[in-house]
């Protein structure tokens, strides 16, 4: 079994801030190809991935996940998460502890192999004085059989 590709988004999460309103990331699905097929005229494109995101606070104890396969993009909820203390170490130990989290949450869920995981990290952090609030969601694809 081949180890699952990992890679990060951004989101600027500065105008929910202002809001309070929740951030979402929109992922986009991938296309079946990304050319456009010479003797076709104005076709769609097929969409392909099958998508697992947790929908609450990874420190949640009966963790909901929400199952995408279908549509142009996968909705990422983007979850405000606050570190023990001011210091750059306890964002670093969050992050790593999120991760862990949500891998352990995934595999207890999902019994289908890992294809691709994607983390989506709010910016910037907010600087609480003696924390700091960070944020970040999940997507989980597995892999198509």
């Amino acid at each position: 079994m081949a180890s699952p590709k990992f890679s990060v988004c951004y989101l600027d999460v500065s105008e929910n801030l202002a809001t309070g309103m929740m951030p979402f990331f929109l992922l986009e699905r991938p296309k079946t190809h990304d050319e456009p097929r010479p003797w076709a005229g104005q076709t769609e494109v097929a969409r392909v991935g099958k998508f697992w995101v947790p929908l609450q606070s990874l420190f949640t104890e009966d963790q909901q996940w929400f199952f995408a396969d279908k549509g142009e993009k996968v909705l990422v909820p983007v979850h405000a998460y606050r570190t023990a203390s001011r210091s750059l170490t306890t964002i670093f130990g969050l992050g790593q502890q999120l991760a862990v989290l949500a891998l352990a949450s995934f595999q207890e869920k999902v019994r289908e192999p890992l294809g691709r995981v994607i983390q989506v990290l709010g910016h910037d952090c907010t600087d609480l004085l003696d924390a700091f609030r960070c944020y970040c969601g999940f997507a989980f694809e597995v892999e198509s059989k």
